[in-house]
């Protein structure tokens, strides 16, 4: 069995809701716009801040990588060769002559200057073990050698367990680079020396040797963009408490007053009219809804003053009413015919007592939401809402209790054609979370072409509506002749309360008698509690087992002892009619499916 949980809590918050006043919803959307707008002031704020963070540590870090570049540079076009002047083309002062000593040792310099900020140069074969690559490093080195147009990488990175920004640009090995980097014997004599014959050498030309990259902190200065972020949230939090204070005192000066004004002169109007626990039910909810209850109080009051008369037509809204043809549970289902066209419809018009009982008017409501809803052949056709009337296809035909009442039981022929589309458009309901509760032979029409049509659903139940039979506590409601015993104890029921009905509505179809003869009336239905149905067999030898057994099954008094699911009851119910030898259409459909 589905849960009623979702239902449960789908109520409560609409209970909720309903309950709050005018100035109290106006505070809860004002909370509402708050919440986020401070989150995404936040938001910007941070990454604004961040933003400014990174574009300047990219430009600081940009010029320590230029003024590496620049001695490098240097060192190659305007020292190098002056040295070779001095010492030869054999000769090699490595402090005077090598980029990569001479670029690093000045920024070892300038690190002292600026804490935090590192100028390495690496190589995937260093001569010296202190340029040997970290993991991040050989990370960029592979990068930049499988992407030779990625020329230089930025971004935020974590060192040592803090934030830096980061930003590399690789070193690629060019023919000049060869004499001291390519084979060792053309090196100078003093390198080889110094560093030996294994590090540094044996590369090419176009070759990613190495990399030279930048760090500079940003740690303190994200925990001040931080610091900002929470200062301008707090701020702003500020700022909109104020606003809140000064728009409710507006609020409730420009509005609040004038709808009170408003809602004393209706209570003026309507005094005397109803009583005051049915004013006060049925105005629950904000200023705006209590005063709207009201005034729909007065126009339905009017509506049925009028319509007392009987002098002459009836007029709802431009249809002209000729008649009632069939009553629901809560209202009348009357045939007319549009004034001006003469279209021939059907309005369904609320019991007048309903004016006085604020809980069987939201019923209504719910009812005409319910069919507006539903687009099924078997369910009456709606083609507009007129608020508290809805204009319907016009239909004729008999009720089914018309037609057992004539024929007393229905021949098999007649029956099987009328159960399987109650049977598809049971499922139809169940599946969209709509339950009848009140299945009965009265509001089930069928029309001359034998189309069966459910006119009522003064007592259903939708997962979509807050459902005000439930709320009320209305105790025992629905048809004598088909009501579940679960409903006989005052619960609500579901699926399964259907399934109790149809049953019922078989079972008299079948045998012309009901299932339940010593508990039919309304004041012994408490024993359908208690007891058993008689078995179809005995007012109908002729009716198989097999058959009883799935009326019987449908029929028992604990709803966990019945079929759980319409499509399973009528599958089955579809097998013991093809056992009887009468092959049975079966409840499917393009509208349901049966399991």
């Amino acid at each position: 069995m589905k849960s009623s949980l979702p239902r449960n809590r789908v109520r409560s918050l609409g209970s909720w809701w309903h309950g709050l006043d005018l100035k109290k919803k106006f505070n809860l959307f004002l909370l509402l716009f708050l919440l986020p707008s401070v989150g995404a002031i936040s938001f910007l704020t941070y990454y604004s801040l961040k933003s400014l963070l990174i574009e300047e540590s990219q430009t600081k870090a940009g010029m320590v990588l230029k003024e590496a570049r620049a001695i490098r540079s240097y060192v190659r076009e305007v020292l190098r060769p002056e040295m070779y002047e001095i010492v030869g083309q054999d000769g090699f002062v490595i402090q005077a002559m090598s980029t990569t000593f001479i670029s690093v040792w000045i920024q070892k310099r300038f690190g002292r200057d600026m804490p935090g900020y590192t100028y390495r140069r690496v190589a995937t074969r260093p001569r010296n073990p202190q340029n040997s690559p970290d993991d991040l490093e050989k990370d960029m080195l592979r990068w930049f050698s499988d992407d030779r147009d990625l020329k230089i990488w930025s971004g935020q990175v974590t060192r040592a367990g803090e934030p830096v920004f980061f930003i590399a640009e690789p070193v690629i090995v060019t023919e000049e680079c060869m004499k001291c980097h390519g084979d060792p014997k053309d090196s100078p004599q003093v390198m080889r020396d110094r560093y030996g014959n294994q590090g540094g050498f044996h590369y090419s030309v176009g070759e990613v040797m190495g990399l030279n990259s930048v760090s500079v902190p940003v740690s303190e200065a994200l925990i001040k963009i931080r610091r900002a972020t929470m200062v301008i949230a707090g701020v702003t939090v500020v700022g909109f408490l104020v606003l809140m204070i000064v728009t409710n005192q507006i609020f409730g000066r420009l509005v609040a007053h004038r709808l009170g004004f408003l809602m004393r002169l209706s209570e003026r109007l309507v005094d005397g009219g109803a009583s005051q626990a049915d004013l006060s039910d049925a105005a629950r909810g904000d200023e705006i809804e209590m005063l709207e209850e009201k005034m729909d109080y007065l126009a339905r009051h009017v509506r049925t003053l009028r319509s007392s008369y009987g002098v002459g037509p009836k007029f709802v809204g431009k249809y002209v009413v000729e008649g009632p043809k069939f009553p629901g549970f809560v209202s009348w289902l009357y045939s007319a015919r549009h004034s001006q066209s003469g279209e021939q419809v059907s309005l369904k018009i609320p019991f007048p007592s309903l004016v006085e009982n604020p809980y069987y008017y939201h019923a209504f409501i719910n009812e005409l939401q319910i069919l507006e809803s539903i687009d099924h052949r078997n369910v009456i056709g709606v083609q507009r809402n007129g608020k508290d009337f809805l204009v319907m296809e016009s239909i004729d035909g008999r009720t089914l209790k018309e037609l057992i009442q004539e024929k007393r039981k229905l021949p098999v022929a007649e029956l099987k054609p009328i159960f399987t589309q109650l049977c598809e458009v049971m499922g139809y309901l169940h599946n969209r979370g709509i339950v009848h509760h009140n299945l009965s032979m009265s509001n089930i029409v069928v029309t001359a072409e034998g189309v069966v049509k459910l006119i009522d659903f003064g007592l259903a139940w939708s997962r979509e509506l807050v459902d005000p039979i439930a709320e009320a506590g209305a105790g025992i409601q629905g048809t004598v002749e088909t009501i579940a015993p679960e409903q006989i104890k005052g619960v609500r029921g579901d699926d399964r309360s259907d399934i109790y009905a149809l049953g019922g509505i078989l079972y008299t179809m079948l045998t012309g008698e009901l299932p339940f003869t010593s508990a039919a009336s309304p004041e012994r239905l408490g024993l359908r509690t208690l007891i058993s149905a008689t078995p179809p067999r005995v007012h109908d030898p002729s009716i198989s087992a097999r058959l009883e057994a799935v009326i019987l099954r449908s029929l028992e008094a604990d709803p966990d002892d019945r079929y759980q699911w319409v499509e399973d009851f009528c599958e089955e119910l579809s097998e013991a009619w093809k056992d009887d030898g009468n092959e049975q259409p079966g409840p499917r459909s393009s509208s349901t499916s049966v399991v």
